[in-house]
């Protein structure tokens, strides 16, 4: 009977371990969702760096 328990208790603890990964990964799956989702937004705000002319380049135009 000390047996059976055991392997219970084993199954057990592997079942509440794949659980608590599943929760893990589906909160991990649901941030990304958000993330691509955010992504077109975030490309509005991003500061777009300009290229210094140099003083003899704008005497050429």
């Amino acid at each position: 009977m000390l047996a059976l328990k055991q392997v219970c208790d084993g199954y057990h603890k592997r079942i509440v371990d794949l659980e608590n990964k599943k929760f893990d990964l589906e909160k991990e799956v649901e941030f990304r969702d958000v993330q691509v989702e955010l992504s077109p937004w975030r490309a509005c705000y991003i500061a777009h760096v300009l290229k210094s002319v140099s003083h003899l380049s704008r005497r050429a135009l």
